[in-house]
């Protein structure tokens, strides 16, 4: 009696062990099918060609939106622009490169809307111009240099338009 009892367990026990191994099997059938099936379903970047084959944009589309990384290029093919999109609205910080690679501007955006510092840069590296924005509008300091660095013009804005103009001070 024992012995068929020890049978039967073992029986059972392996026709649970081989319904696991079938369900595994299935499972990493169906778990590479599904990672095949995203690979091939993942938003490709569109690229934008001159005639002669030189990248000028880069970018992802997604129901009509680009969505993360946007990239324009010079037509020799240096960076110069990179933005970054989040339902197609701009955010996040945004470099303009000089043709040289050079930092020539930061931005930043807050779901389309320019916020907190935009700084222009000489060729040079000094900063050219500074300003601050809130909610897409000018407001606070509005300084111009020279390209040594020193201060040509202070200008203050409140909800985008002019407070007051101060002169900078050359020194």
């Amino acid at each position: 009696m024992k012995a068929a009892l020890g049978t039967r367990r073992l029986f059972f026990l392996s026709k649970i062990m081989f319904a696991q191994k079938i369900n595994l099997f299935h499972l990493l059938v169906y778990s590479f099918s599904l990672f095949l099936s995203c690979k091939n379903n993942a938003p490709q970047p569109k690229e934008i060609r001159a005639a002669n084959g030189v990248l000028l944009r880069k970018y992802v589309e997604i129901n009509g939106k680009i969505e993360g990384r946007f990239e324009e290029y010079y037509a020799d093919g240096q960076l110069e622009i990179e933005r970054f999109f989040i339902h197609g609205n701009e955010h996040g910080r945004t470099v303009i490169y000089y043709p040289d690679g050079k930092v020539k501007e930061v931005q930043e955006y807050d779901m389309g809307k320019k916020i907190n510092g935009d700084t222009i840069f000489y060729h040079n590296g000094n900063p050219k111009f500074t300003s601050w924005f809130v909610n897409d509008k000018k407001e606070g300091l509005f300084r111009r240099y020279d390209s040594l660095g020193n201060i040509e013009l202070d200008v203050m804005y409140k909800d985008d338009r002019v407070e007051n103009v101060l002169q900078g001070s050359k020194e």
